[in-house]
């Protein structure tokens, strides 16, 4: 009797085999999917942020060339306003305005008026010696 109860056991243990190891292949091959998904998957995302990277550096080289060409509009535009200035403060254009617009007439000889110059005026001596 104990040894038939034995065989029994031995019999089922030995049915069950086979049963385990079929379970076994199935769980492995799930497994195996599911790191090939896994694998697949962290190969994607590693792709997506490296295109997000270059699409950055992409917008901002083109942000740092638009700001490259607006310092050189800047640039013109201050060598024009600078040229633009020295022609406004010219002693040519100040004259003209001054004649014309304004009614004013060159000095003649007779409105030169002419102030000797003492030797040891205070006032000469403070001019001669300010900074």
């Amino acid at each position: 009797m104990i040894l038939a109860e034995k065989k029994r056991v031995l019999q089922r243990q030995w049915e069950s085999v086979p049963h385990e190891q079929k379970q076994n292949k199935s769980e492995r091959a799930i497994n195996k999917k599911f790191r090939y998904f896994l694998v697949v998957l962290t190969m994607f995302l590693i792709g997506i942020i490296i295109l997000i990277r270059y699409a950055n550096i992409v917008e901002a080289n083109y942000r740092l060339e638009a700001s490259k060409k607006r310092l050189a509009e800047i640039k013109n535009e201050t060598a024009l306003l600078k040229v633009k200035l020295a022609e406004l403060r010219s002693y040519d254009r100040i004259e003209e305005i001054a004649i014309n617009k304004l009614g004013m007439q060159k000095p003649t000889k007779e409105q030169f008026v002419f102030i000797e110059e003492k030797e040891h005026s205070p006032m000469i001596m403070n001019y001669k010696h300010s900074p």
